[in-house]
């Protein structure tokens, strides 16, 4: 469908979601070769992947703290989408002044990623990827669910425990969220599929996640 619309019109730019975990994972790369071929700039969004990149996980982080001590994870993922030829502009949600004046800083004296640093990140990609996450954004387009599941709550609640390991953590946090809104309540239906950008099988991690829930919860 890029292609065909690239073709019909002459366009300014395109918006599209691109980091360093949806080149591949979401064709990111193949939307960008379309665009780049076609002469269209590229703005991108979700360079940090809704925060998910700030933190991948904890040996992510200590992989990029290796690399360059002092260096956000956040700042790799940035540096990443702004090293790609043909991006004209990097969007950023930011909510703390730290978050601002990091953003800054490694927009105000940039440097490409090298060779050696686009490795880095394949290391550190490599761990974040062995936790199995779910790769929802929080972006709520699935929402609302028509049986009451809090689909992106379920989510991040799971997600942490992926990344800790931590069962009474995730114990602790899954018996926060409303009995009504918990994965429990999933009825296949099918609706949110239809709306998330991620392409998520969220019926299948809702059967996943209630059964880790039965198991932590004899």
């Amino acid at each position: 469908v890029l292609e065909r619309i690239c073709s019909l019109y002459e366009w300014d730019f395109a918006q599209i979601q691109l980091n360093y975990l949806d080149w591949e994972m979401q064709d990111a790369k193949g939307q960008y070769e379309v665009l780049t071929k076609h002469g269209i700039p590229v703005i991108v969004m979700e360079p940090v992947r809704g925060g998910a990149l700030a933190h991948p996980c904890d040996e992510s982080v200590r992989i990029f703290e290796e690399a360059a001590p002092g260096k956000s994870a956040a700042s790799w993922a940035i540096r990443f989408a702004e090293s790609l030829p043909n991006v004209q502009v990097v969007l950023s949600g930011m909510s703390t002044m730290d978050q601002i004046r990091d953003n800054v800083a490694t927009m105000s004296d940039f440097h490409p990623l090298t060779d050696e640093e686009r490795a880095v990140i394949e290391k550190a990609l490599d761990a974040y990827k062995a936790h199995k996450t779910i790769p929802c954004t929080g972006c709520r387009y699935c929402m609302d669910c028509p049986f009451g599941v809090d689909i992106p709550l379920v989510f991040q609640v799971y997600n942490r425990y992926r990344l800790d390991g931590s069962k009474d953590r995730f114990k602790k946090a899954y018996t926060e969220i409303p009995e009504s809104a918990r994965a429990e309540n999933c009825q296949e239906c099918g609706a949110c599929m239809t709306q998330c950008p991620q392409s998520i099988e969220i019926p299948e991690r809702m059967k996943v996640i209630n059964a880790l829930w039965a198991e932590i919860n004899k």
